[in-house]
This record gives C-alpha cells, sequence and structure tokens, in this order.
C-alpha cells in the first residue's frame, strides 16, 4: 500500500521478481484516465487526460489505437452504456471513406469486465483499413472505449498486436472489483 509493507495485509499480496512483461511491449499508465496496459515500445504513446484520450500510433504511422473514458449519463444500463461507446466510435469513424461496419456487435471481456465489440472497414488515402472498437462499462458514467484501425494489407500481424493490448488493459478506477 502506497508502497509500504503492513503484516496484516502481507497474505493478500503476492511478489513476483521473476514477472516480466510481454518482449517488445512496454508499459503505459494513466492516473487521469484510470487505466494501465502494455503497447508495443516501438509505437507512440500520447495522452490527452483532458480530452479523456490516450493515442498510441505505429512508428510507421499506418496502425493506431486509441482508448477513451467515456460517460453516457442517460444510459440506463451498462450495456446501453456500450452501445452508446460503440456508435461514438462509428461517429468518428464514419466520417472516412467507404466507412461500413464488418460485423454484428459481439460480447467481449476488456480489463475483467463485459463489453461489447464490432469491426468495420474504411478508406483512408485510399488504402483499405480494417478497424474496432471493444467497449465496456466498469460502473454508470465509466465506460472506456478501446479503437483500432490498421492498414488491410498490415491487419493479420497487427491484430495480434491489438491483442496484446486488449490482454493486457487493467482498469484502475478506484471502488470498482473485477
Amino acid at each position: 500500500l502506497d508502497g509500504n509493507r503492513y503484516e496484516s495485509f502481507e497474505n493478500l499480496f503476492v511478489e513476483n521478481d521473476q514477472a516480466s512483461q510481454i518482449a517488445g511491449f512496454t508499459s503505459f499508465t494513466s492516473e487521469a484516465l484510470e487505466l494501465a496496459l502494455l503497447y508495443p515500445e516501438t509505437w507512440a504513446a500520447e495522452e490527452s487526460a483532458a480530452d479523456g484520450f490516450a493515442f498510441f500510433t505505429s512508428d510507421n504511422e499506418t496502425t493506431e489505437a486509441a482508448v477513451a473514458r467515456l460517460s453516457f449519463p442517460d444510459a440506463v444500463s451498462n450495456e446501453d452504456s456500450d452501445t452508446q461507446a460503440i456508435q461514438y466510435a462509428q461517429d468518428l469513424f464514419s466520417s472516412f471513406d467507404n466507412f461500413e461496419l464488418a460485423s454484428d456487435i459481439a460480447p467481449f471481456v476488456l480489463g475483467g469486465f463485459d463489453g461489447r465489440e464490432e469491426t468495420f472497414t474504411l478508406e483512408q488515402n485510399g488504402e483499405p483499413y480494417l478497424g474496432g472498437v471493444v467497449a465496456a462499462t466498469v460502473k454508470p458514467g465509466v465506460t472506456f472505449a478501446f479503437m483500432y484501425l490498421s492498414k488491410e494489407s498490415d491487419f493479420e500481424a497487427d491484430v495480434e498486436l491489438f491483442n496484446q493490448m486488449l490482454d493486457s488493459f487493467d482498469i484502475l478506477v478506484s471502488g470498482v472489483s473485477k
């Protein structure tokens, strides 16, 4: 707790000096967004806490991921918030040429929380891209949307990177447990 040891809590924590990160990945933690994840070490990470976003961009700038912390106060359920987050992402990406949904909304677990995923296709500068959004609401008023986008020709390799990022996604929202 805060870097200190307390005998009464010794049995709650496990220390593992042999634990390591995924090779080729580095950690990103945001106290403001209350999230942590791993991302490829060759990528750039940029946080815009005031806007509720974290951006991750490949070195060749053709593969991107972003995490948004969103709030939908009018949502009547977590599923409704997830649906609104997916619609939010659709609205962002629909300005690109030939934006089309590529899948139905499907269940997805993000950071240990039930969520939903939808994929899409679009064109950017005449190049075909594939992407998607995963949304999960952790409590009323706190929804995370993980959005990803890659050139179609690179997607098969990039999807593994996105999966590693999604698998490592950890929610640090106070008072919320998985």
